[in-house]
């Protein structure tokens, strides 16, 4: 084949694309999606359009004894212009036999049935009355072979398209299509809507949410999309009366939900989106942007509205090295604007250490106090009490060292949470944080106050 060819599955409607010089003579090229079948087997298909790249471009339903080119087949093929045909190679490598019905083209239904070494073809107008294709044809196929559906443009270089619907198979040995469902399993932020669905016409679903597998009797029935409100495992199998049950489909969906009153937000002008996550007491901001310095910065912002005096502790457990100035820690900002007033306690992931950082008026320059040469792992705090916010540090979250205080009369209500800059605005930093906490403080509390009357502590 010149060009390969593809398969794609939605909502009982299968489109097949495939190149192929024919389905015809000692050896095939075409398009083929299939599965395993042992002993008798019926499959039905209806062929609901066909491009027409060649008078004999075929599309239809076959059984197969292997995928090789020579194999041993038969099949029921609709063309664009040459009826439709019921072809069969009785010997690998063989000549390819066929029987032809004039004047029938898509939509049209297709029908194969193999009982035993005799194989029997139908074609039907509507599903429902059929006529047989020539006489039963016996074929000397292994038991074990395969079934599905079929296409071949009979041009190398071209794929032709062809979709069909209602397909159908029956028989001791097929199984129920297993179970597809609408979402990739992965790592959403949000609550997602998860619908299953089945291959298989007229298959019924069950589901378990809790690790245990699905069957016949065991699991709920599905009828309704699942909506996935926590990571959860979701496992699905799909049944029908006279058809084995289908695999197991399994999909595992993480959700980081940020906690109530967190909200996240891009800060300047950020070359990438940031985002913000929150999973197994983690949270993970990942962010752009030039840098959190000068007159407005560029990063990526979690936080929560706060008024008046508080504390906010934090463990940065990790950041990305994207720049010797890359930064991540805790920030307090009047507003979310790139030029707002802030002060900031951040670590950089090289020699730059820990710093104080703050800018005291709208759009003015940014000043800063290098603390130490402390690295990730670390825990910060920042403490408001009237305008004065103060800076700590601590390796264990036991034992704490001012570092800094600044005065910078911000008003009452700010934003207060984490924050993180690449310091290179076309790449993120991924910074990771735990034992967060945000408390309000009474009036009037100072920085020290707040350790001798154990206002917060760490987690």
């Amino acid at each position: 084949m010149g060009v390969a060819g593809t398969v794609s599955y939605d909502n009982g409607l299968y489109t097949l694309a495939g190149s192929g010089a024919d389905i015809e003579g000692a050896a095939d090229a075409f398009r083929y999606v299939y599965q395993a079948a042992n002993g008798d087997v019926t499959i039905v298909a209806r062929v609901a359009t066909q491009l027409n790249t060649d008078y004999w471009a075929k599309t239809g339903v076959m059984i197969r004894e292997s995928t090789a080119a020579g194999s041993i087949n038969a099949a029921v093929l609709v063309t664009p212009e040459g009826g439709v045909v019921f072809q069969r190679r009785s010997s690998t490598n063989g000549e390819t036999a066929n029987s032809r019905v004039q004047g029938l083209t898509a939509p049209h239904w297709v029908k194969l049935v193999r009982t035993g070494n005799r194989f029997s073809a139908y074609q039907s107008v509507d599903g429902v009355t059929w006529s047989q294709i020539d006489s039963n044809q016996t074929i000397n196929m292994a038991t074990s072979a395969t079934v599905g559906l079929a296409v071949c443009s009979h041009k190398v270089d071209i794929l032709g398209e062809s979709t069909l619907d209602n397909v159908d198979l029956s028989g001791s040995s097929i199984s129920a299509i297993a179970p597809a469902f609408n979402l990739a399993p992965g790592t959403y932020t949000s609550v997602q809507s998860v619908a299953i669905s089945s291959g298989t016409p007229g298959a019924s679903i069950r589901y378990t949410l809790d690790g245990t597998t699905p069957s016949e009797t065991a699991g709920t029935l599905y009828s309704t999309p699942l909506t996935i409100t926590a990571s959860t495992t979701v496992k699905a199998v799909a049944y029908r009366s006279g058809l084995l049950v289908s695999p197991v489909t399994t999909g595992v969906y993480s959700l980081s939900l940020l906690p109530s009153n967190w909200q996240t937000v891009d800060i300047g002008n950020v070359g990438i989106p940031g985002s913000a996550t929150y999973l197994n007491t983690t949270y993970t901001l990942k962010g752009s942007g030039a840098d959190i310095w000068g007159t407005a910065d560029g990063c990526h912002f979690l936080s929560q509205s706060i008024s008046g005096d508080f504390v906010i502790t934090a463990r940065l457990t990790s950041m990305s090295n994207t720049d010797y100035w890359a930064k991540a820690g805790l920030m307090v900002r009047e507003t979310n604007a790139a030029n707002a007033k802030n002060v900031a306690l951040l670590v950089t992931p090289e020699s730059g250490g820990t710093r104080m950082q703050w800018r005291s008026t709208e759009g003015g320059n940014t000043s800063n106090h290098e603390l130490s040469q402390s690295n990730v792992p670390l825990w910060l705090r920042l403490v408001r009490s009237g305008n004065t916010i103060t800076g700590w540090q601590s390796d264990d979250g036991v034992s704490w060292i001012h570092k800094h205080s600044v005065a910078n009369s911000m008003s009452s209500g700010v934003w207060v949470g984490l924050v993180v800059t690449s310091h290179q605005n076309d790449t993120l930093n991924t910074a990771t944080f735990q034992n967060v906490d945000l408390s309000a403080l009474p009036s009037g509390t100072s920085s020290w106050q707040a350790f001798q009357n154990h206002w917060f502590t760490a987690q």
